[in-house]
């Protein structure tokens, strides 16, 4: 039997309301010396819900509603304070989940 922190755990969680999950992120692109573009995304992440932390992890993906999708992803004139204000505004969910794999 593997060691706890040697094991591999897929625990699937899924919305029990059954809606989408709309997920902010932070892309990065840049221009290289060569000429070739390097692109990148980070996934914002935030303090798990309470079903998501008896889980066993202790992030989250951050969630938006439809109604800030658009103001989260027009970025001019915005300051981080103005970000924060958004993902304050979070949507109410609760997941249900269930173990898909244990090695």
């Amino acid at each position: 039997k593997k060691e706890a922190m040697f094991r591999k755990i897929i625990i699937q969680f899924k919305p029990k309301d059954g809606s989408d999950l709309l997920v902010p992120v932070l892309f990065t692109e840049r221009k290289l010396g060569d000429g070739a573009m390097d692109r990148g995304f980070a996934i914002v992440t935030d303090d798990p819900q309470h079903e998501v932390l008896a889980a066993g992890h202790d992030r989250s993906p951050a969630f938006v509603t439809e109604t800030v999708l658009l103001d989260w992803i027009s970025i001019k004139g915005k300051s981080e304070p103005d970000f924060q204000k958004i993902l304050d505004q979070k949507p109410e969910k609760f997941f249900e989940h269930q173990l898909t794999k244990a090695a």
